[in-house]
């Protein structure tokens, strides 16, 4: 039992000595710890402001009101309907279609024919907070010509792909539904504030558009196959169905005629931010200089148990 407290005793005196011994070197090398530190703080201040301002604008969004008329002959006639390829569910989804067509492929390749908002997600470089203008790099555009000058290369062409300008823009764009209240809040983030309000402006402007006119080609072919069928039948109780059916798919032209927000409606617009998102310049500075004193400590450490071996 002795010789066991012993041997516990002078495990704990050489811990004691070598935690000693390293504060020592430590204390030793402090002039090359500081110098470290000193180095790595003028780098993160320097990286900080290398860094440029990011702005975030949102927009919170609610789906706008469904024809009650529609839902209610949906669980009705939905067989004849189907017939007519019309959809008369409830909507109950629509805020996951909303979602799904706002990040897909194809919606921004029709933003590429209403407005080309390519140079402004690819080629970039800072934004002129004076005059409210976009820079762009010059080896990539144009900005006299409207011209793209970058060199094409293996995966990349001269003028940008849709495909790549919608992968640029969901790096930075963000949308989700809330469970409990079902609203949709979508977010961009860009180098200019007014561009990435701009972009959410465009975004609802033609979800709710497209959406009208696929909804509005949908019923022009429906009423056609409804007028054409009651030729054809005989049964006064189906006619009289088929009647009802057209006339709701009457209203709803003319909803979506007389209604701008015909998808979605925005609670919250979309604004230009006046406070940056990022970079949290303060914080990138506290870590970087905190590694820097890390790396200083663990190269006085290294250097003394190398140079001993």
């Amino acid at each position: 039992m002795e010789s066991n407290k012993l041997n516990d005793s002078n495990y704990n005196n050489n811990e004691v000595v070598d935690l000693v011994e390293i504060l020592k070197v430590i204390w030793n090398g402090k002039i090359l710890i500081l110098i470290t530190t000193l180095l790595f703080g003028i780098f993160s201040i320097y990286y900080a402001l290398s860094i440029p301002n990011l702005y975030t604008s949102s927009a919170t969004l609610q789906l706008s009101n469904e024809d009650q008329t529609q839902n209610m002959i949906g669980s009705q006639f939905s067989g004849i309907a189907s017939l007519a390829g019309m959809n008369l569910s409830s909507g109950g989804d629509k805020s996951h279609y909303v979602i799904q067509t706002l990040r897909s492929r194809e919606f921004i390749k029709h933003i590429l024919t209403k407005k080309d908002i390519a140079p402004a997600v690819i080629a970039v470089k800072e934004y002129n907070q004076t005059d409210k203008r976009l820079i762009y790099d010059p080896d990539s555009f144009n900005l006299a010509n409207k011209k793209w000058v970058r060199p094409s290369t293996k995966n990349k062409s001269t003028i940008p792909s849709y495909l790549e300008v919608h992968q640029a823009i969901m790096k930075n764009f963000s949308a989700k539904i809330d469970k409990d209240s079902g609203f949709i809040t979508i977010s961009y983030t860009h180098i200019s504030p007014i561009f990435a309000k701009e972009l959410l402006d465009l975004f609802i402007i033609e979800l709710n558009e497209i959406t009208r006119a696929k909804e509005q080609l949908e019923s022009t072919n429906a009423i056609i196959f409804l007028e054409n069928e009651i030729q054809k039948t005989k049964q006064k109780e189906l006619t009289s169905s088929i009647n009802d059916i057209i006339s709701s798919q009457l209203k709803i032209k003319m909803f979506s005629d007389i209604k701008d927000d015909y998808l979605i409606t925005a609670i919250d617009s979309p604004y230009i931010p006046e406070v940056r998102s990022s970079p949290n310049r303060a914080l990138i500075c506290i870590v970087l200089t905190i590694i820097g004193v890390l790396f200083g400590i663990l190269t006085v450490v290294s250097r003394n148990f190398f140079s001993r071996n």
